[in-house]
């Protein structure tokens, strides 16, 4: 519907339009003078003379109805392009594979040569404006929609026929109707057909008009002879020579011998309109290519990701023969089946068309408005694909199991090739930002820090579960975890702290953003002036204690048993044995979220229950305690006293700690050890036998699993006691 809305603003038509979301597409249209609808609804058409809409959307649309009930004509896109077009001479590219590449090529190459086209591209092509224009000349370049019968609404004065394989099964029964569509809307033409000798059979050949035109790269069989010199590598040379002895040479920029054959048409096609070839020749050598179509969208960390509109077994083949042409690493695939009918009638030809990968990850199915069949679905497809000839396939059934087994893979000198007409893209872009962010990353902290990608998280938390942070860095000084602070916050990217892992627990699906850890190495130090201990923030509680012990310092004993760090503690203004951190406190130094330091006083602060409001969005870097002077003695029996009593009520069980917050009525442990909730299980997690108040981890667990008792363990609470359980244990990241 894009390039159509441009044509009609071209037009000094008043254009409006609707969709689910706003894009790159409607932001541009919008620019120019589009109003645009973030939602479908009646209303939106209250003003419209006429309403045009894609076949994809269903006659059941508010859109549609409300325009039927008010006897406002609604049109399908490719009818009214058509009766738009009526005044201009149109060539028509058909086939079932190469279509928008073949008509930019060809929009380009005439603009180029000055006949200033009308065209109409589905796509965004890199070296025209926009993807549809009305321009002043007499020609049309028009890219037709097979899929829902339209095509043949054109009357074309040329038509490129590229191929005619079956494609679209939900509307073509069968090869033959399809192949028969083509050629009657080929011998539609009034001037000539051009059509591939390579790609069209010679039983279909024979049926077209003696208009016909046919380009090949097999001698004697063609009126224009295609020459392919090194074409698998990633700059294809191609000659185009005629009947009459003419030839042009040219390098394409876009890689694949199918893009040679596209090429040749547009030659073809440029010297039917009379067009100077050297000209014509030079503007298809420049051609750059049409979004999604080997869409290269990084090589950062010495990573290609490309991304690609193909979705048939033929395109998917082609396009990753391709990307590997000349290509010496890796080569992993991804690819989005598209359409169950499509993918359950060709799921046997994807096994070979996508085995030349060293890896394939298959994602589910995008239904387009199908709906999904009892007996078929993205695993099925997968397995048929993996007996199909093509073994090294993992099947992820979202977005977020395709990112972490995907990404954690990529290593420099690789290339990722990301295929499918669904709403893959967005994954291929995310792919790319990611690549791109980690370099950043690495060249911001360059000797100051490491950057982990994809970074297990269930090491780094003590109920041992969970998936990964997208990046975990650790900076080796304030300075440079203030940078990395003022980064995210300039590149809008989430970002959160990690202390020890406790109190903590991440979903499945992990963390996306940044992970930010302070590293004991860099900010353990301890400084102790008097009876006042100056600390890094990632020291453990622990070794805090003992430490002033050492010297004879005492009133933090109760700190020993918390399975925390410095940081971590403070930010949550921990607690245990009836006293809290910042009991002890005399300042905080600590980053705000902009990365600026501050040095604040124990005054300036408002700590409540797990709670410190000034901390929330803050780094703690160090802070200074006030110890009480003690003999080693005393310090030793508080210290045994409180160990005794914490091994008797904690399990040594995997746990993020006390599980919920004591409501008004008392220990949340005691509420549901009454509700004979204790060893209450789901999955590889339990309620703990020693302390009804932790969830632990006692077979691989997975965070579902603990979220799943968690859920069985509020509902319980509530059903019986009325109260409503509040979480203290802090759950961050995206369900797998």
């Amino acid at each position: 519907m894009c390039p159509l809305a441009h044509i009609l603003l071209d037009l000094g038509w008043r254009v409006s339009g609707s969709d689910l979301k706003e894009s790159d597409c409607t932001k541009i249209l919008v620019e120019r003078g589009l109003k645009f609808y973030q939602r479908h609804d009646a209303e939106n058409i209250s003003q419209a003379s006429v309403v045009v809409t894609s076949s994809a959307v269903p006659v059941g649309n508010p859109e549609i109805q409300s325009a039927l009930a008010r006897q406002i004509p609604v049109v399908r896109r490719a009818e009214f392009l058509a009766r738009l077009l009526a005044s201009k001479k149109v060539i028509l590219v058909t086939g079932s594979h190469g279509k928008s590449s073949t008509t930019a090529m060809l929009a380009k190459v005439l603009r180029d040569c000055g006949l200033h086209p009308a065209y109409y591209v589905g796509g965004t092509a890199r070296d025209l404006p926009a993807p549809g224009a009305w321009g002043t000349g007499e020609w049309a370049v028009v890219e037709a929609d097979e899929s829902d019968g339209t095509a043949a609404c054109f009357a074309p004065e040329i038509t490129i026929l590229l191929n005619t394989e079956w494609e679209h099964v939900d509307y073509f029964k069968s090869p033959d109707e399809m192949a028969e569509f083509f050629l009657r809307v080929a011998n539609s033409s009034r001037q000539a057909v051009i059509c591939s000798a390579d790609d069209v059979p010679d039983e279909q050949r024979k049926k077209l008009t003696q208009k016909t035109i046919s380009y090949g790269t097999i001698p004697g069989k063609t009126d224009v002879l295609v020459t392919l010199g090194n074409h698998d590598s990633a700059c294809p040379q191609a000659g185009v020579r005629w009947l009459s002895g003419e030839q042009v040479n040219y390098v394409l920029s876009v890689p694949g011998r199918h893009q040679v054959l596209n090429s040749s048409a547009v030659l073809c096609a440029a010297k039917l309109l009379g067009c100077d070839l050297s000209i014509a020749a030079n503007s298809v050598a420049e051609f750059r290519g049409v979004d999604r179509r080997m869409q290269l969208l990084s090589d950062a960390l010495g990573v290609k990701i490309f991304s690609d509109y193909a979705h048939h077994p033929t395109e998917v083949k082609v396009t990753l023969r391709a990307a590997m042409a000349g290509h010496v690493g890796r080569t992993i695939a991804v690819f989005q089946p598209h359409r169950y009918s499509r993918s359950r009638t060709f799921a046997a030809d994807y096994g070979p068309a996508l085995a030349p990968a060293h890896a394939v990850f298959i994602t589910n199915i995008y239904s387009a408005g199908e709906e999904r069949p009892p007996d078929f679905s993205g695993e099925n497809f997968a397995d048929i694909v993996r007996h199909n000839g093509c073994t090294n396939v993992t099947y992820c059934h979202t977005r977020s199991s395709l990112r972490n087994n995907l990404w954690p893979m990529s290593a420099p000198g690789d290339q990722i090739l990301i295929m499918g007409a669904g709403d893959i893209h967005s994954f291929a872009l995310d792919t790319a930002s990611h690549h791109k962010i980690a370099e950043q990353l690495t060249d911001l902290l360059k000797h100051r820090g490491r950057v982990t990608r994809m970074a297990d998280m269930s090491c780094r938390t003590t109920i041992r579960l969970g998936g990964p942070a997208e990046f975990l860095v650790e900076p080796y000084d304030v300075n440079a975890a203030a940078d990395v602070i003022k980064f995210t916050c300039s590149h809008s990217i989430p970002i959160m702290y990690l202390g020890r892992g406790s109190n903590l627990l991440v979903k499945d699906g992990g963390i996306r953003g940044v992970v930010l850890h302070l590293p004991r190495e860099q900010f353990s130090d301890v400084k102790i002036e008097g009876e006042v201990i100056h600390a890094g923030a990632a020291i453990r509680l622990k070794e805090l204690v003992h430490g002033a012990a050492q010297h004879n310092l005492g009133g933090l004993e109760f700190l020993e048993g918390i399975p925390g760090s410095l940081g971590g503690s403070l930010r949550m203004n921990a607690g245990a044995m009836g006293s809290w951190i910042f009991d002890v406190i005399e300042s905080v130094q600590f980053l705000d979220k902009e990365g600026n330091l501050h040095n604040w006083p124990r005054e300036k602060f408002n700590p409540e229950y797990r709670f410190v409001p000034e901390l929330q969005n803050a780094l703690v870097v160090s802070a200074s305690l006030r110890a009480v002077p003690s003999s080693r003695e005393q310090i030793t029996e508080k210290l045994r006293k409180y160990s005794r009593k914490r091994w008797s009520s904690q399990p040594s069980a995997p746990s993020a700690g006390c599980f919920f917050k004591n409501p008004n009525w008392g220990p949340a442990g005691k509420l549901i050890d009454i509700s004979n909730l204790k060893g209450l299980s789901e999955g590889g997690a339990a309620v703990s036998v020693v302390h009804g108040n932790f969830l632990v981890n006692q077979n691989h667990a997975t965070a579902s699993d603990m979220l799943r008792l968690m859920d069985k363990v509020k509902n319980t609470i509530r059903e019986i006691h009325g109260i409503e359980l509040e979480n203290e244990v802090i759950i961050i990241g995206e369900d797998i």
